[in-house]
């Protein structure tokens, strides 16, 4: 028995057969494994076992993907059985055990031919997988087919492995973090911030959420969408629509050119913020019956009908026609007044449009502005302003300053006329004592003052 598997077994762990290279990632070597104390457990855990264990950077590396896991609390990540990462500094070998994950990759069950909805429900789970990531400052940076697992029958539980290009904000193992611009990892799909000699940085949510719609598009076209744009500009949809199943309704084909056209942009501030927005997009393919526009429209009604906007509707049309009313009262009563005082005063009346489409409780209705002014070129003069409004279901009238000041208005204060149940059939005989009064003391308080 060799070190590695001496100080396995003192850790209560045994490993069994190595899994075949092209399934166990470059960075490690993979065996089955299980507890000493199960020996009926069949070997349902995975070993890995970093290759070239002298290279410091790797070692680095090896302890950032167990650190970025052990900060996860997800179903669709896997937890960490046992590890030695954390002595990666020293001269050990260093590895880490997790359970055994059945089922398949997505490579295999492309190769098997995936459905439409099964490409989606694969899809939003591993988008919700990494929504939980980016939560926790974890961005996982090597998403692609064979790292996403799924029994047959249940593409909405997808386990995400292999986070060993992994980074973590404000965590990062000294000497684990790739260089901005370094060539390393995913080759599945290709942007800008992989390339050499770029000042983008590959520690970027966009980079997880561009390669989710790059599984999205591999689920549908069995084709790897590669660099994102090709020697004509082309992007990897563009380059193979007619892989697409043309069974598909024609709302969602379109829903599914926007989500590509955003997710597959050259530059990462252009394409899609985060997991949240294009969950949504795909839910509403997998879920929805019609068409996001059909969808609005209905929503539309339905809000137009739970809002009872028929019955706002109905006092506010009232409202108009008790403002009529009672702005013609207002210039009826104006007439003997400005008779009575015409050697001395010029009455004039403006009626104001106030800004709105449907006034809420307190806003106004409609308004005129009196005005008084001294014909004779004393100094002074007065404007008042006649206001309606709906609050509280009521008719409310109030008396205003617009300029000069008044005794009537306590403290520069509107002052209230009445207010009166919207429909009240009586309310300009109410009405028109109160603008009377107040119309006649303001006269008479302006022509002390000249």
């Amino acid at each position: 028995m060799n070190k590695f598997d001496k100080v396995l077994l003192e850790r209560g762990w045994i490993r069994d057969e190595q899994i075949a290279a092209d399934k166990a990632g470059n960075q490690s070597h993979a065996f089955l494994a299980r507890r000493v104390t199960d020996p009926e457990d069949g070997f349902g855990y995975i070993l890995k076992k970093l290759r070239r264990q002298n290279v410091a950077d790797r070692r680095a590396m090896f302890c950032a993907e167990i650190r970025a896991m052990g900060l996860l609390d997800h179903p669709g990540v896997l937890p960490v059985e046992d590890t030695n990462a954390e002595d990666y500094e020293s001269s050990e070998d260093l590895y880490l055990i997790t359970r055994r994950v059945m089922g398949h990759d997505l490579e295999d069950f492309v190769a098997q031919g995936l459905v439409f909805e099964e490409a989606l429900q694969l899809t939003i789970g591993v988008l919700d997988i990494i929504k939980h990531c980016h939560s926790r400052g974890i961005v996982h940076r090597d998403i692609k087919p064979c790292h996403v697992f799924a029994d047959a029958g249940e593409y909405e539980s997808p386990v995400l492995i292999d986070f060993g290009l992994a980074y973590i904000d404000d965590n990062q193992p000294s000497g684990a973090t790739t260089v901005i611009g370094q060539r390393k990892g995913n080759r599945f799909l290709v942007g800008p911030e992989h390339s050499p000699g770029t000042s983008l940085t590959t520690r970027n949510d966009t980079t997880d959420i561009c390669q989710c719609v790059g599984l999205l598009f591999y689920a549908l076209t069995g084709d790897e969408p590669g660099i994102l744009l090709d020697e004509i500009g082309q992007k990897p949809h563009e380059r193979a629509r007619a892989k697409l199943d043309s069974g598909i309704d024609k709302w969602k084909r379109e829903t599914l050119e926007q989500i590509f056209d955003k997710g597959f942009e050259w530059h990462p501030d252009r394409r899609w913020a985060s997991a949240d927005v294009l969950l949504e997009q795909v839910r509403h393919l997998l879920n929805a019956s019609v068409s996001p526009d059909e969808r609005l429209k209905l929503e539309t009604e339905e809000l137009v009908r739970q809002s009872q906007i028929q019955a706002k509707l109905d006092v506010h049309n009232q409202g108009k026609d008790m403002s009529k009313k009672l702005l013609d009262l207002v210039e009826r009563i104006l007439v003997p007044i400005a008779e009575g005082s015409a050697s001395i005063l010029k009455v004039d009346t403006t009626d104001r449009a106030l800004d709105f489409s449907f006034p809420a409780d307190n806003e106004g209705m409609a308004q005129k502005t009196i005005s008084f002014r001294h014909r004779h070129g004393q100094a002074g003069g007065l404007s008042l302003s006649v206001r309606t409004a709906i609050e509280d279901s009521c008719f409310v009238v109030t008396l205003q300053p617009y300029t000069g000041a008044s005794i009537i208005f306590p403290n520069d204060q509107p002052v209230e006329l009445g207010r009166w149940q919207i429909g009240d059939r009586g309310f300009l005989d109410q009405a028109r004592s109160p603008l009377q009064q107040n119309l006649l003391a303001a006269i008479d308080e302006l022509l002390r003052k000249g």
